[in-house]
This record gives C-alpha cells, structure tokens and sequence, in this order.
C-alpha cells in the first residue's frame, strides 16, 4: 500500500513559487483565450509575467516567456489573430504585436525565439490600456507627459501636491495615439491635462469614452465621465460624478454606457453602483439601486490587489448588463436586466472569490478565482454554462502544502449586530482544536473587506503553530451602507468594541488562549493595531504596519489628509484639533503595556512614515520593549504590491517570527 505524501507547512520564502493570473481575455468568438502569468524572480528581485494563450476549441495552448519589461495592456484583436501588449525598455514604453497562431505554435524550450514581435510604437509613459478598432488595423493607447520643472524646483498652487507610489507630483497632460497595425503611422487625437483613469472605445471605433478627475482639483477622489469623437477630438462630459468613477463600456449600438460609481458623496454614500448613461449624455440611471452592496469584486487576497480591474460589460444582445459584485466577502459575477432589474448570478455560487472576468459574444465567460485554500486559477464557462478549470499554475507547490482551512462565522458585536469573522487554526496533530495562541488581523481602509479569496500571509503565521483571526468590523464594506458608514467620525469605538467581541467568541469556542495573544493590521489596520494596545492590555504582541498614529500630523502629511481628514473625522485642525488628537493612537501611548513591532515603507505617502516615528519615539521615550523595521523605497500599497518580491517576503517572515516568539 502507498503512504500518503507528508504534507509540509507553508513557509514565507514559497511567494518566491507563487505564480498569479492578471487580466484574462477571450476572443469575441470565444474560441481564443488569453492571460498573464506573474512570478517572482528570485535572482533579480523583480516580478516577470508571461503571456499565455489557449485555442479552447482545438485545446491547443503556448506562451510567450519574454514579452518584456513590465508588460501590460494585454489586447486581443477584434478577430483573434493578433494579442498586442505594452511593454518597458530603458526607460521608453512601446507597443507590440505578435500573432495568436504563432503563440500557440511555439515550443516550450523556446521561450518566444520563433515569435515574431512587431514594435508599433515607442514612447515615454505610455499606460497600460490598448484598444483595437472594429477593423484591427490599428490600436489606441494613452501616453502621459509629465510638465518636469526646471531645476528641480517645484511650485504649487493646488492642495495635491504628491501621491503615494508616486511622490511629488508634476503637472502631467495625457494624449491619446492613434497608431496601425503595420506600424506605419500614427497620430494624436487627444490631448487634455491630468491623467485617465479608465476607457473604452465604442463598437464602431468612432468614440472613446474614458474617466478622469474632476476640473476641481480639492475633490480629489471624484472622477467624471467623458467621451471623445475619435474624428474630431471633440470631447463632452456625459456625467458629472459624486465619487469613483471607472470602467466605462459601450452597448452593441454604441448608444449607452455602463460604468461603476458612487452613489452620493463619499460621506453620505460612498457604495460603488452600476449605472448607465447615453453615450450622448444625460438620463443617468442605477441599474441595481435595490442591491446594497459594492459593483466591485474585493475578494480579498494577499496575492493581488484587493479591488478588480474588471469593469461591467453589455451582454451581446444589449439587453443585459454582467458585473462584479461583492456580498458579505462573496465576490462574484452576476448580471442583471436593463428593464426588469432582475439579477442573477453567472459563475457557480461555490466560487467566492472571483477577481477578474472577460466575457465573448457566444455567451461564454474567462475568470480567475480563489478560495481560501486554493490560490487563483482561472477557469472557463462554456456557452452551455459549464465550468472548466484551465489552469493549474500553483497546483504542484500548493498539493505539498498542509493548507489550513479557514472557518467563517458570525457573532454578536456592540448594538447587537452580527459581524462576521474568519479563523484559521494550525497544524495540530492532537486534533483538539485549541486553545491555541491567537493573533487578530485587522484589515485596511477602514472601507476594506476579508473575504473567502487565498490569503499567504495567513497560510504562514498559521504554520508557525498560531490561530490567526480576521474580522470584516463595522465599517467594512460588502455588508450594506449604513454598517459601513457607521464608523466616520468613529474610528476606534464600535469597531474595536466588534474586534474585542470577536476575540471573545474565539476564546469561548476554545480556539484561543487568552494569555497568548496578538494584534496586527495594515494602514487603517495599523491605526487599529495602535489604538487597540492603547486601550487594552489583553494582547502580549503587536506587529502595526504602515500606521496611522496621529490624525493632527496626519491631516498635513498625507497625500490625501486635508481631504480624507475631515470626510473621515468631521474636523480639521485650525476647527477642532482636541478632536483630532482624541481620535489618535498616539494621545494613549501612555497606557501601552504590549511589546510592539512596528514596520513602515519609507516612501509613504498615504500614512506617512513619520507617523510610525512619532509613536516609536513615545514608546522608546517610555521605556517600552519596541522595535521600528524601516523599508527602502517602497510606498504604502508597494510594500505589498510593489516591484520588489523580497520585501514582500521579509514582511511575511518577520510578522511570523516576531509574534512565533512572543506568544
């Protein structure tokens, strides 16, 4: 008899094999499918994707290992024949095309050697969407133009003058190019100051609708929607937005438009909803104002970003509407009756964690998805509606791992509410089931979500012997505007009064020992973190990352603090700075009693490093057992997205062992 395989745990140096799945496409016949393959490299500390493609009728597939630099804007012809991409060398960007068939014709062993690859077009900064014409005879890309300063010197009138991942900001202006497929000509057909965000072109080619900020630079987080005659370069807003506004997309006749936004201000409401508007403008309408959830997928993974970048889209027929949507941490496809409103679900309600979709004319839909034991793979819904898995990029490592599963649950938080938790227990050969040492994980945002997508991190400090505890708080999204709305002006109250009920229902089922616990979270998790040891002694460990300690700094250090101060807190500084600083961790410093680790991105501009350094310098001015871990370079969200895989491990490693140790 064959003895089964010993299973090991997860450890922080395997993200180094993880391999993700980015932008699935699938041709308008949906007979080609095509997708990025992202994995770390090791030897150059850097991320590499390749691009794979499947003929699913024929069920032939290939790939391309080298498409270059930071490749992006994967794009299939209107007919299948041609993917084009855009890609980075010596700090220029350019287009390329290489034909489908000769993808899928290409050996293994030859990483691309016998792909013919076609440069189109070469220039500073060109972003990351293509958009082929009706004819496949030529691609539209947008370049952005940064107006550089002379002599390094920097003069600003408006109040964003930097932004995280970015820095200092210069005035940028972006044009959109024209360019043919034989590489021959091209030409500008717009050029507008500030940056696109997202676009479309019409079925017809002969529009572009595309959303960008609005005129008035202090609203930061609001975005309109436009569109611009191709011919002409004439350009007309067609709706004025109330917040996020992104992923416009034509209906077959070109004469509508779907697109996601919010439904009022970010105070009042600031649910991302699916709406329509003429193409020619006015008459916008939500298209699910009964469905109080976010028109996003947030299925939460530590292995990509934790919102989509797959907007809505028409059905063929025009009649219907298909669209991410997230409900209590379930991200899924649904779609939903232009007339009738009716929704339904598209892809099997045991996938929840659904991040990306592209969708053909026959009906049939391209997907990834996760689960909480399974990282993204990406799977086929046939026109018959039939789901097939067509990949299995991490199945090899994933199979030696001792996956831990995760258990969701509600319980009872502050007002009565049911709020929802996940748990994830480790390895136990004694199958008691606890208590065990337990660390609490709070989430970002405060608009953020857990949900049932893979989680890396949690996989790994459950493998060094800790329960690991996730909780969605009010103030989460996926769970209806009024819970997530009920923390502004409230950070710090009923929420931690919900965290502390989840530790507590924790330790009542007997998972968590009381006497050995931890605290960690990220950016508003990280203010979480600081607030909940200046409030309680109960935890032994916290490990705050990319905190927020001071909302009084905070207000003129941040990119986005003299906006998101007063839509978060209902007050500025010169107004009502005791309230401010009644709101920070920092003003409690005085009752922390817990050994802290502390991490922070020295290029953050979202929660500023200095707001770490001033809660380091209190706790070491007290005498307490802390240590401050400074990461080169990187920003707020790079720490965990960004160009370097190391950091990402040495994050994951050092958490682990840090509260491993501890408790």
């Amino acid at each position: 008899m064959a003895t089964a395989k010993v299973k090991r745990p997860v450890q922080a140096e395997d993200y180094w094999c993880l391999k993700t799945i980015h932008d699935p496409l699938i041709s308008q016949d949906g007979r080609i499918a095509a997708y990025f393959v992202e994995e770390a490299d090791e030897s150059q500390d850097r991320y590499h994707r390749a691009i794979h493609i499947m003929d699913l009728t024929a069920q032939k597939a290939g790939s391309l290992k080298s498409p270059g630099d930071n490749a992006r804007g994967l794009a299939l012809s209107p007919d299948g024949h041609h993917i084009a991409w855009v890609a980075s060398h010596d700090k220029m960007s350019h287009i390329s095309v290489a034909r489908v068939d000769d993808i899928l014709a290409q050996r293994e062993d030859r990483q691309g050697a016998d792909v013919d690859i076609q440069t189109l077009f070469e220039q500073k900064a060109l972003g990351e969407s293509l958009h082929w014409s009706p004819d496949g005879q030529t691609l539209l890309v947008a370049r952005v133009k940064v107006d550089e300063s002379t002599d390094g010197i920097r003069i600003y009138t408006s109040p964003r003058y930097k932004a995280d991942g970015s820095g200092l900001v210069d005035p940028v202006t972006t044009e959109i190019w024209q360019v043919s497929l034989d590489g021959a000509s091209h030409r500008r057909i717009l050029s507008r100051p500030g940056a696109i965000l997202t676009s479309a072109l019409s079925p017809d080619g002969r529009q572009l609708a595309f959303t960008a900020a609005h005129a008035d630079e202090t609203l930061v987080f609001i975005q309109d929607l436009f569109v611009t005659d191709i011919a002409s370069g004439e350009t007309r807003t067609v709706f004025n937005g109330r917040g996020m506004t992104l992923f416009p997309s034509f209906s077959p006749d070109g004469q509508q438009l779907v697109f996601l936004a919010s439904r009022d201000d970010l105070v009042a409401d600031g649910t991302v909803s699916l709406w329509q508007v003429g193409a020619a403008g006015g008459g916008a309408k939500d298209l699910v104002p009964h469905f109080d959830r976010p028109a996003l997928s947030m299925a939460h993974s530590d292995l990509r970003s934790a919102v989509s970048a797959s907007g809505p889209a028409f059905t063929a027929s025009g009649r219907a509407v298909r669209f991410l949507a997230t409900d209590k941490g379930m991200s899924r496809l649904y779609e939903v009756d232009r007339e009738s409103g009716e929704m339904r679900m598209v892809t099997p309600e045991g996938r929840m964690a659904v991040g990306q979709y592209a969708q053909a004319d026959n009906g049939s839909v391209l997907y990834t998805s996760s689960d909480s034991v399974t990282p993204d793979e990406l799977y086929w819904l046939d026109p018959q509606g039939q789901e097939h898995q067509l990949t299995t990029v991490n199945q090899e490592l994933s199979a030696s791992w001792d996956i831990r599963p995760v258990r969701p649950f509600f319980f009872t938080g502050a007002d009565g509410w049911a709020v929802e938790g996940f748990l994830q227990l480790p390895p136990d050969p004694s199958g008691q089931e606890g208590p065990y040492p337990l660390v609490l994980e709070i989430h970002g945002g405060p608009r953020g979500s857990f949900g049932y997508g893979f989680k890396f991190d949690n996989q790994a400090m459950a493998a060094k012997g800790l329960a690991v505890l996730y909780v969605n708080p009010r103030g989460s999204d996926t769970y209806g505007r009024e819970f997530a709305n009920a923390v502004i002006n409230a950070w710090g109250h009923k929420d931690y009064e919900d965290l502390m009920a989840a530790v507590d229902a924790a330790i009542e089922r007997g998972y968590a020992d009381p006497a050995r616990m931890g605290v960690t979270g990220y950016s508003y998790g990280g203010f979480m973190s600081t607030w909940v040891i200046g409030h309680t002694d109960r935890f032994k460990a916290a490990a705050p990352g990319g905190c927020v300690s001071n909302l009084v700094s905070f207000h003129g250090t941040s990119d986005i603090g003299w906006y998101w101060g007063p839509l978060q807190h209902a007050a500025t500084v010169w107004e009502d700075m005791a309230h401010l600083w009644s709101m920070s961790p920092l003003a409690y410093v005085q009752n922390v009693k817990t050994k802290t680790l502390l991490y922070h991105a020295e290029g953050d501009d979202r929660c500023p490093i200095g707001q770490t350094e001033e809660f380091y310098a209190a706790l070491k001015a007290r005498g307490q057992d802390v240590t401050f871990v400074r990461y080169p370079d990187e920003s707020h969200v790079g720490l965990w997205l960004g160009s370097r895989p190391s950091l990402r491990v040495d994050v994951v490693r050092r958490v682990n062992d840090w509260f491993a140790e501890a408790l």
